[in-house]
């Protein structure tokens, strides 16, 4: 299997949208779970840190979980997975609609250290709905995410990064695991880094 690719330019900040790199959050890895909301991501980087913004649009918006590193993959959520290459571990970066985050230094699924209260602070995440308050609906909503190289362990700007990108609602009206790269598992399982794709930083 080919792994996917994308180039991260170097911009200011979120006001420099137009040129971001973008991709599709499309592949329905399991035939059990075919809901496909429409999901998309744009990515770029600065001298310091990682953006990402997410834009979704789906059935049911589900936004319940208010509490830091609680089951926000379980509302509308999406993820941003990533490791340096051949690391041996990775993080994990799940924000659900109203930008309640999960996050944390993975060697597995199961073996984790959620990130501190301090790197927590330095994660900055803005979302469209209002946040911190639970919410259910329909349509779009949006997430902006900015990841300080230094809270994945980097002093200085990698020259490459390896990763995935996710779209998921475990327990919304219709439970759904969508990947921007592909993921060849028999059941939903976002963690697993041999299947990340390649981020190139310019």
């Amino acid at each position: 299997m080919e792994h996917k690719k994308i180039v991260l330019p170097a911009v200011e900040g979120f006001a420099d949208r137009e040129k971001f790199a973008t991709g599709n959050i499309e592949v329905t890895n399991w035939a059990e779970y075919p809901y496909k909301p429409l999901a998309k991501f744009a990515i770029a980087h600065s001298a310091t840190a990682r953006l990402v913004r997410f834009d979704v649009e789906e059935q049911h918006i589900v936004g319940r979980c208010t509490e830091q590193h609680g089951e926000v993959y379980a509302d509308s959520c999406v993820e941003f997975f990533v490791r340096l290459p051949q690391a041996d571990h990775y993080y994990n970066f799940e924000i659900n609609c109203i930008g309640t985050i999960l996050a944390a230094r993975r060697l597995s699924r199961d073996e984790k250290d959620y990130l501190s209260d301090e790197t927590m602070q330095r994660i900055k995440v803005r979302p469209s709905l209002p946040a911190a308050i639970p919410y259910e609906g329909t349509g779009t909503w949006s997430i902006e995410l900015e990841i300080p190289f230094e809270v994945i362990g980097c002093k200085e700007m990698p020259a490459h990064l390896e990763g995935n990108f996710y779209k998921c609602g475990d327990k919304t009206p219709i439970p759904h695991f969508v990947s921007w790269s592909p993921i060849l598992t028999a059941s939903p399982d976002f963690h697993r880094p041999e299947f990340f794709g390649e981020l190139i930083l310019k």
